[in-house]
Order: C-alpha cells, then structure tokens, then sequence
C-alpha cells in the first residue's frame, strides 16, 4: 500500500487509498498472448516427439537384442548337442528293421550330404533327455542328424538301439536349428589326411581293406554300398547359417 501524501487530503474529505483490483493490477496480470501460446505448444510438440523418438529406438533395440539371445541361445543348444552326439560315437554297425547282411557303417554320411548318422554310447544325455524322453537316452544308441534344405532346419532322431525290431522305435525328429544353409563334413586319417566325408582309419576293428574307387581327379573313394565299423581319428563338421555365420566343430575320436 502506498502511503499516504499530505497533498491528498483535503478538508472534508477522506483520504484516497489505491485499491489491489483496479486497472493497474488487471494490467499486471494479463493472461498469455495468441503468439506465446503458439511458441508453447510449439515447444510441448517438439519435446513430445524427440521422447516418442527415443522410446521407439528403445524398443527396437531391446526387440533386436532379444531375437540375437534367441538366436545365439538356439546355437548353443544345437552346438552342444551336436558335440555330446560325436565325443560318444563308437565303432559299431547299425541294423536297421529288415534289414539284411553287415547293416550300416558305424560312420555314414548320405550322398546328397544331408543326413549324417552314427552309432554312440555313453551316459545319460541331459541336454536331449527333456524333449525325446530320458529312457531313449542311454545305452547304444543310432543317432541321425539331417538338414532340410529347403527349410534350412537341422533336425535329430534317435534310434534307441543298434538293432531295433521295428521302424517304430524310432523317436520322432526334433529341430534344433532353423536357418541352416548347409553341412559339410570332413574326416581325417592317418593314411590320407583331411578329406571331405567320411574316410575310415584302416586297422581299427576290421582287418579287411576298404574298398575304393579311383575317380577322375584321382582320389580314392569308399564305394557307397560298403559298411564299416571303423572310425576316423577326427572330424570336422562346419554348418553354415543362410546369413553366412558359421558354426564349426572340431572333434577327436581317439
């Protein structure tokens, strides 16, 4: 409140007091103007956009990290499937239901290379016990692993013996791994080295020689129809994913 000039009072008259609500408080309490409203929402919009901007970056990152676990966890599984599968194989024939004579090799890999199957022992299998049953996973055992091209999955199925009496014994495919280009295999021996497929090591198990046959480079190639229980010393098995990755295991079988 101002106070009170002596020039302001008059005889007879009641000294004049300014009041809060007249039109020099009203001018200083005006609302915001046309232009400041604009500005601010102006400002509210920009701010608004720049965080729904970065949440949606923040989503598809935590989508893209997700499906890369999936993914990487996918491999790992199949990986160590895979590596269980062939530190347990033995050198031992598989009879299949019906049929006749020395059966299949112990080490097979088909000629269109995608199926590989093999006969394995050993202990109870964890990784595979939860999804084909824990009493399927013990003992010998003929393991079949085939690639589907034209889906790209890696599948596997056991069979729970290495002389079954029926097809039916054989448990159903399981898929491991999707998106799988191809697989390729190689062996090693003492007497060749590395080679693509399987190439037994001659003097295991079985006296009589390998039959071969010479092609037109010049190798040496086991006839398809022959059955062997002998094993390589190594083999290398690479799987090769539609994106280009490639998973490769190394494995020493003696």
């Amino acid at each position: 409140m101002r106070p009170v000039r002596t020039a302001d009072v008059r005889p007879g008259r009641r000294p004049r007091i300014p009041s809060d609500t007249g039109p020099d408080r009203a001018a200083g309490s005006r609302g915001l103007s046309l232009f400041e409203l604009v500005v601010a929402m102006a400002l509210f919009a920009m701010v608004a956009t720049l965080g729904l901007q970065a949440l949606s970056g923040t989503v598809q990152i935590g989508s893209r990290l997700g499906e890369v676990s999936a993914r990487v966890g996918a491999e790992s599984r199949a990986v160590t499937l895979l590596r269980q599968d062939l530190s347990r194989m033995v050198g031992l024939r598989f009879h299949p239901p019906g049929a006749e004579g020395f059966g299949q090799s112990a080490l097979s890999l088909s000629p269109d290379g995608l199926q590989l199957s093999f006969s394995i022992a050993g202990q109870h299998d964890d990784v595979a016990a939860p999804i084909i049953g824990a009493s399927m996973t013990a003992g010998l055992q003929r393991v079949v692993w085939r690639l589907d091209p034209a889906s790209g999955q890696l599948s596997r199925q056991i069979w729970p013996g290495l002389h079954p009496a029926e097809a039916r014994q054989q448990a159903p495919a399981t898929v491991w791994l999707t998106e799988v280009a191809s697989l390729q295999l190689r062996s090693f021996s003492r007497q060749t080295g590395w080679v693509a497929g399987v190439r037994p090591e001659a003097g295991s198990l079985s006296s009589e020689p390998a039959p071969t046959l010479d092609n037109l480079d010049g190798d040496q190639l086991l006839l398809p129809d022959y059955s062997s229980d002998r094993l390589p010393l190594a083999l290398e098995l690479v799987l090769t994913r539609r994106n280009g990755d490639q998973l490769r295991l190394l494995e020493v079988l003696r």
